[in-house]
C-alpha cells in the first residue's frame, strides 16, 4: 500500500490541457444577413471571426458552410459563385475557397462548404473573413436569412 502525503499543491503553470490531438480553442459565428453578389471581384460577404490561437504551432481547423442560391441565368450559361478566406484583410491563399457552379437554370441553391487546416503561427488576434463573387447574374448568399457559419477549431500538435 502507497500513502501520499504533500503539505501544499500548485496549480499547474498552463491554463489548459495541451495534448497532442486534442482541440485546445474554438471559435464559431452564425450568420444570416442575405447579400446579393453581382461583383466579378470578390466583396465582403458579412461574415467574420476574430481568434486568437492558444500555440503558435497548433493546427487551425477552419470549416464555413454558407447557404447560397443562383438565379436568373439565361440558357446555355454556366454560374459560379465562390467563397474566399481572408486573414486581417488579405487572402490567405488561393487554394482556400469553395465554389458552386450551375448551368442553365432559373433557379437552384445549396450550401458552399469548405475545410482547410492551417498552421496557426502565432498567438496574435486575427480576423478570419469570407468573400464572395459571381461569374455572372446574381449569386445570394444566406437567402431568406438562412443560416450561415464559420467555425475554427485549434487542434494542438
Amino acid at each position: 500500500m502507497s500513502i501520499l502525503k504533500v503539505d501544499t499543491l500548485q496549480p499547474a503553470t498552463s491554463s489548459f490541457v495541451d495534448i497532442a490531438g486534442h482541440v485546445i480553442g474554438h471559435g464559431h459565428v452564425e450568420h444570416t444577413t442575405q447579400l446579393n453578389v453581382t461583383s466579378t471581384s470578390y466583396v465582403d460577404s458579412g461574415i467574420s471571426l476574430s481568434y486568437t490561437a492558444k500555440k503558435a504551432n497548433s493546427k487551425l481547423l477552419i470549416s464555413w458552410c454558407v447557404p447560397c442560391e443562383h438565379y436568373d441565368a439565361g440558357s446555355n450559361s454556366e454560374l459560379i459563385g465562390e467563397l474566399l478566406l481572408y486573414k486581417d484583410g488579405s487572402t490567405v491563399g488561393s487554394s482556400y475557397n469553395s465554389f458552386i457552379t450551375h448551368e442553365n437554370i432559373k433557379r437552384s441553391g445549396g450550401p458552399v462548404t469548405a475545410q482547410f487546416l492551417l498552421d496557426a503561427v502565432d498567438t496574435n488576434a486575427h480576423t478570419w473573413k469570407l468573400y464572395s463573387k459571381t461569374s455572372a447574374d446574381t449569386f445570394t448568399i444566406f437567402r431568406y436569412n438562412v443560416k450561415g457559419s464559420l467555425t475554427i477549431l485549434e487542434i494542438a500538435q
